[in-house]
């Protein structure tokens, strides 16, 4: 029973890891997606979310914040700054194991969202695209190194501890 603990515990650790990982690489999509279908399709901005949702977070179980996003804007009257500020608190606590690295990035978003000018909404997603694929990198190689450390460790803590019990 100490040894499935011991794996289970080193395993919880390890998908948190690869969630954190996963939400990243969601939400970098779906900025790759929206700026894609503003900038060329010349689309509103609450359809292109819309798609996105179907698109990028049609199949996964991981949170994202941008229903919230728009239910904020049509159910609350809210300006898009404010909307995408609350949806992320929201989307922050349901995913407690993204850092603040990732918090600064994400929460740029809602500011690029407010900028008029195409070309400068366009450039200033793909520094905030360019900031989250180097988070996801380091996030990706962190997991591949310390997610099987976390496992391994967990299960030696369970092996002594069933030898200091015996």
């Amino acid at each position: 029973m100490i040894l499935i603990s011991g794996y289970l515990f080193g395993r919880h650790i390890r998908d948190n890891m690869q969630n954190r990982t996963s939400a990243i690489s969601s939400i970098r999509k779906s900025l790759e997606y929206i700026d894609n279908k503003i900038i060329i399709e010349n689309m509103y901005l609450e359809d292109v979310v819309m798609q996105c949702i179907e698109e990028i977070y049609g199949d996964e179980k991981l949170p994202e914040p941008f229903s919230d996003f728009i239910a904020n804007i049509r159910e609350n009257n809210m300006d898009t700054q404010n909307a995408w500020d609350r949806a992320c608190e929201k989307y922050y606590t349901q995913c407690d194991y993204i850092k603040e690295d990732e918090k600064k990035y994400i929460s740029q978003i809602g500011s690029l969202f407010t900028i008029v000018d195409k070309e400068r909404q366009s450039e200033s997603a793909k520094r905030i695209i360019s900031g989250l694929n180097d988070i996801e990198k380091q996030s990706s190689d962190k997991v591949k190194k310390d997610g099987s450390l976390a496992l391994k460790i967990s299960m030696i803590i369970a092996v002594m501890l069933i030898v200091l019990i015996v």
